[in-house]
């Protein structure tokens, strides 16, 4: 099968020059439509975090149908992944893969998942309808396996990347991926707790049967501990290895327990207004405190000492001021606060949370709620071309000249930065050597090897546009802003001919097959 490499480079009026890049077999595996590299242009619907403990990565979804990736720590959108057909009325991102190359989500009756990468759909499986608000799909931290709870009272289990049915899982009402997912935890309607192989979907063993009716289970990183929470809100810790109960915290229905990153401690809130940390080997209380009042435990912060306190919706009363209090996990003092608007949706992460402040996203830290940054968009590319045999590609960047395998992505070695923003680039047909210049009025030749400048060209007196090799690579051509094209030798930096009369700009240069023959526009 033959494989076209595609580049795409569209000038959208007032959004700079947007390039795409993608290997395909045919065109209609080019990864999404081309969308300006922006903000959402009507407001954000979801966001979610990467998994895993350094929130690299948050895919969002927006009322204009487009779902993003964005780089965390720079704010920067990587990649338009897909447009959603606005038809569908309902989509929403669910959970992205520690390293971002596969998002899930839910559009319309279907659970989907995308590379991210190509925009490509890798599995649609079926929702089974009802109440979008109370969707659930659960996902393996590795983004391996993804299982959907049934009105029929069943579990069903798939392989992520391809959709397919792994094993259905009969009078399951609840369930938790181990750490690395090739296990699963699972509350059954009968009040037991079974353990089951998530790799080939066969049940290993039942680990424990309880004396009321379940409602949630938990999972250790470790896979060694199993929490439970039954329905009167009485809430168990279990040893997954010798199948015993460790210890039993009572509670309501508003009762709740997590453990921490590492697995070492766990968390219960009892629902009267205390909380507990409990060593999770032994069961021994660690410490035990008042909740902040009408709050909720929400999760540890990744060195154990804080823990994370969100509004309890189910108190009512007017919105507080704060959006997360942050509370030392050993004597309950409110060490921090996290603020946001009332009215803005809040996405959790493990080190930061994103406020959708009316459609801005807005990175802030966890613990003291300061901003880190906004994500507004990537910065802008002024200029890019491919090398004669596609193996390189050249992007100009906020005045620095970049040059990628095409294949890899991998970056060459960093040519020098122009003052000015670059706007014309060529590389010659050997890909050894790049050429660029812009608003400086000078044009630089770089070896793409080492980095290193190795001469310029100066005499243009306006912005340079465009610049060019001939075949043969003894000379290179030059247009400015006025209309001026002038031709240069290589080798040496020397001025041939200056080619006047363009009323226009020279915004592209080119030599016909005969190296001495320039043709300008």
């Amino acid at each position: 099968m033959h494989w076209l490499r595609v580049f795409v480079s569209i000038v959208l009026g007032g959004f700079g020059l947007l390039a795409v890049s993608a290997s395909a077999q045919a065109t209609g595996d080019l990864p999404i439509e081309i969308v300006p590299p922006t903000q959402h242009t009507q407001g954000v619907n979801s966001v979610v975090f990467s998994n895993g403990d350094d929130d690299r990565f948050i895919a969002s979804s927006g009322e204009d149908g487009v779902i993003k990736l964005w780089d965390v720590r720079t704010g920067r959108l990587i990649r338009n992944v897909v447009r959603i057909d606005l038809n569908n009325k309902y989509w929403r991102v669910k959970s992205l893969s520690s390293d971002g190359r596969l998002l899930f989500g839910v559009v319309a009756d279907q659970y989907k998942v995308w590379s991210t990468l190509t925009g490509k759909e890798l599995a649609s499986i079926a929702t089974g309808g009802g109440d979008h608000d109370e969707d659930i799909i659960y996902i393996s931290h590795d983004g391996s396996r993804l299982a959907t709870p049934r009105a029929d009272k069943t579990i069903k289990l798939f392989d992520a990347q391809n959709g397919k049915e792994v094993a259905t899982l009969k009078n399951a009402l609840d369930l938790a991926f181990s750490a690395d997912g090739k296990r699963a935890v699972v509350a059954t309607y009968d009040k037991k707790i079974e353990l089951w192989d998530a790799v080939t979907g066969t049940r290993i063993d039942t680990l424990a049967t309880s004396d009321e009716m379940l409602k949630r289970v938990s999972y250790t990183p470790s896979g060694r501990r199993i929490a439970s929470k039954s329905t009167s809100g009485l809430i168990k810790l279990w040893d997954a290895g010798n199948k015993r109960q460790i210890t039993e915290v009572p509670g309501n229905e508003q009762s709740k327990s997590l453990f921490s990153p590492d697995g070492a401690y766990w968390a219960v809130q009892d629902g009267m207004g205390t909380v507990k940390i409990l060593n999770s080997e032994t069961g021994a209380t660690y410490s035990s405190f008042k909740a902040p009042e009408k709050t909720s435990i929400l999760q540890f912060s990744l060195d154990n000492r804080i823990l994370i306190f969100e509004p309890d919706a189910s108190a009512g009363g007017q919105a507080p001021e704060w959006t997360f209090l942050s509370v030392n996990s050993s004597t309950g003092e409110v060490v921090g606060s996290g603020k946001g608007a009332p009215e803005n949706d809040i996405y959790l992460g493990t080190r930061f949370y994103v406020e959708n402040d009316k459609g801005t996203l807005r990175l802030r830290d966890l613990g003291s709620g300061e901003e880190a940054r906004t994500f507004t968009g990537q910065l802008p590319l002024s200029a890019s071309v491919f090398s004669a045999a596609g193996s390189r590609i050249a992007l100009a960047v906020s005045g620095k000249p970049i040059v990628l395998d095409a294949d890899t992505g991998q970056r060459s070695a960093a040519c020098p930065a122009y003052s000015g923003e670059i706007n014309g680039l060529a590389l010659s047909a050997d890909a050894q050597q790049l050429l660029y210049g812009g608003e400086e009025k000078s044009i630089v030749l770089c070896d793409v090897q080492s980095g290193a400048a190795i001469r310029s060209f100066i005499g243009h007196d306006a912005p340079v546009k465009a610049v060019a090799f001939s075949g043969d690579a003894h000379q290179v051509l030059s247009g400015d802003e006025n209309g001026t094209v002038k031709l240069w030798e290589l080798s040496t930096g020397k001025l041939l001919r200056t080619f006047k009369g363009n009323e226009r700009s020279a915004f592209v240069v080119a030599f016909t097959p005969e190296p001495a023959s320039p043709v300008e526009s």
